[in-house]
């Protein structure tokens, strides 16, 4: 007896498990160390002169302890929500055993008493998690399958809505080759050796085939996940139908792109062997016309001489028309980059171009932002001034500097330019309304360059208000540092 009470006690004492001994009326009577933790009791004597009933939060639930242990004598497994005297609710899992008198009336119970807090709030964490996951996946817009030995087991609402099935249950039981195109077999039974051996891929354009028959594209991808304690696959689709008919719609107009530029290369070809024909070939021809027209013109007279002097004026317009062609192919062809250039050598060299024309510059050293073709805007402004403005035509040349900006200015005393015409006169093949002739490129071959430097240009009267005072031709270049 005394080693068996020895064998309890040290049981009692060394238990990890609370032990307790309380009254009916609830009063504890004995308790081990675990019990004190338990409860946060700070010693002995203070569980030894409390009662059981104080750790209830709820009056309701000693009335109905008492009340099952009075029918049934002894509670298993019995869950239960106490109070920690710091306060702190805790979770209790307790077996709970009435202890009898002979005449069977209940005069003790004990308690054997275990924490289930952290148990517990893991199982609340599991559930929560667990309802965010189903939420996430029912939610999701990705059709997302779950399948255990190579058969579905689950599928959510965008599996139904991307196959067309009527509802999850068709999906029951089939395997992965009863949705797949069968051009896809294959790739599908390597992605699943694959995702044994390595427990994840990732993604791959695959074709499926709908419940309704029809074909579709999905990107797939394939994991291996714990499911009611065996391995299962998930599976996640992505409808992408609408991103491949991109792609091959754009692969065909890359095919179409392709191909128009290989015909527009060819029509720039062949455009380009009548530009050289033009400006070499014919102007070849033109030249030695005009040295013939110069040797008629010299030894005719009278209505011959007028004639001879049309054919002359014919010829050089032709040689006029194909420099201003050849210049506008020099401007689209030459890539060469912008770089500092003396505007005030090239506007020297440009009026040395028109010696029995009234030009006057006062000059002015300065650097601007150009290339080689600055001097052809030069060429076609003076020009112009001295062929409508006639032999007794004044040509100013001005340059400012205004904001960081060159500007230059092109003024003469000629017939002027009308306002209705203004707006239109830079465009290709405009002409201002004048007796002189021209083609109209000349005006549009300034404008291109100016563009191409960076600044602007525009005509306005040489006195304003007066057009028949005279024009001025004013354009702006980047000032170089």
């Amino acid at each position: 007896m005394r080693e068996s009470e020895e064998k309890y006690a040290r049981f009692f004492w060394d238990d990890l498990t609370g032990d307790s001994l309380f009254s009916p009326e609830g009063q504890i009577l004995a308790c081990n160390p675990a019990f004190l933790t338990i409860f946060g009791f700070k010693s002995f004597n203070e569980a030894l002169t409390s009662n059981i009933k104080s750790l209830y939060p709820d009056p309701g639930d000693r009335i109905d302890l008492l009340h099952l242990l009075q029918k049934e004598r002894a509670l298993y497994h019995h869950a239960l929500i106490l109070r920690r005297r710091d306060g702190r609710l805790v979770n209790i899992v307790a077996n709970i055993v009435g202890v009898l008198n002979d005449a069977g009336e209940l005069v003790g119970i004990r308690s054997y008493m275990y924490d289930d807090t952290d148990r517990k709030r893991a199982e609340d964490i599991l559930k929560e998690s667990e309802e965010r996951y189903r939420v996430l996946v029912e939610l999701s817009p990705d059709a997302i399958l779950l399948q255990q030995d190579d058969r579905f087991t689950y599928a959510n609402p965008a599996a139904v809505r991307l196959f067309r099935a009527s509802s999850p249950e068709d999906f029951i039981g089939k395997s992965s080759f009863d949705l797949v195109h069968p051009d896809y077999h294959a790739l599908v039974d390597t992605r699943t050796r694959e995702t044994l051996e390595k427990g994840s891929v990732p993604p791959v354009e695959i074709k499926i085939i709908r419940f309704d028959g029809q074909d579709v594209y999905v990107e797939s991808s394939r994991a291996r996940v714990p499911h009611q304690g065996k391995m299962a696959s998930i599976r996640v689709m992505r409808d992408i139908t609408r991103r491949k008919q991109a792609e091959e719609a754009l692969l065909h107009h890359t095919h179409d792109l392709d191909r128009l530029n290989r015909e527009l290369k060819a029509a720039r070809d062949e455009a380009n062997l009548y530009l050289d024909i033009l400006t070499h070939d014919v102007r070849n021809a033109n030249n030695v016309s005009m040295a013939y027209a110069d040797l008629i013109l010299d030894l005719a007279e009278d209505d011959l001489k007028t004639y001879a002097q049309k054919l002359h004026n014919g010829i050089w317009r032709s040689n006029e028309i194909l420099q201003n062609v050849a210049t506008i192919r020099r401007i689209h062809e030459d890539s060469t980059g912008l770089s500092p250039i003396d505007l005030d050598t090239i506007i020297r060299e440009e009026i040395g171009s028109f010696p029995v024309a009234s030009i006057r510059y006062e000059g002015r050293p300065i650097k601007v932002c150009a290339d080689g073709l600055l001097p052809v805007i030069f060429t076609n402004l003076i020009g112009n001034a001295v062929k409508f403005g006639g032999p007794d035509v004044v040509v100013w040349i001005r340059v400012e500097v205004r904001d960081g900006e060159v500007l230059v200015s092109v003024e003469d005393t000629g017939p002027g330019v009308p306002d209705e015409t203004k707006k239109k006169l830079f465009h290709r093949f405009e002409r201002g309304q004048t007796a002189a002739s021209g083609q109209g490129l000349g005006l549009y071959i300034c404008r291109t360059l100016v563009e191409r430097y960076g600044g602007k240009v525009r005509v306005e009267d040489r006195v304003p208000g007066h057009p028949e005072g005279g024009a001025a031709f004013r354009f702006t270049l980047q000032k170089s540092p």
